[in-house]
């Protein structure tokens, strides 16, 4: 599975919101952010910038469209199409979850 450039940006954007929406306000698959985010709260200064960062979806989007976006726009594959695929369908259905639900 190939993917056009311009169905794989679309993806990308999409993908990118699902990750940094979980990052900032979800707990996750066995609690994984909700740990992290607790943790980075004790670790660092209070309303350091990591702080900040994990409290805010567009600071964390930016963040992980940096380490996202290259790999998956420079070496394309199948496994890679593939998670981009299967991340940007769950951003899709959060917006569309939010849009219908508030």
């Amino acid at each position: 599975m190939m993917l056009n450039v311009s169905i794989k940006l679309i993806l990308l954007v999409l993908a990118v919101y699902r990750i940094a929406h979980m990052m900032v306000g979800e707990d996750g698959p066995f609690d994984l952010f909700i740990n992290l985010r607790t943790y980075i709260h004790i670790h660092t200064k209070p309303d350091s910038n990591l702080q900040r960062g994990f409290s805010c979806v567009l600071c964390m989007s930016f963040w992980v469209s940096c380490f996202i976006c290259p790999p998956i726009l420079l070496w394309s594959s199948v496994v890679l199409d593939t998670i981009l695929v299967t991340l940007g369908v769950a951003g899709a259905n959060l917006i569309l979850h939010k849009v219908i639900y508030g």
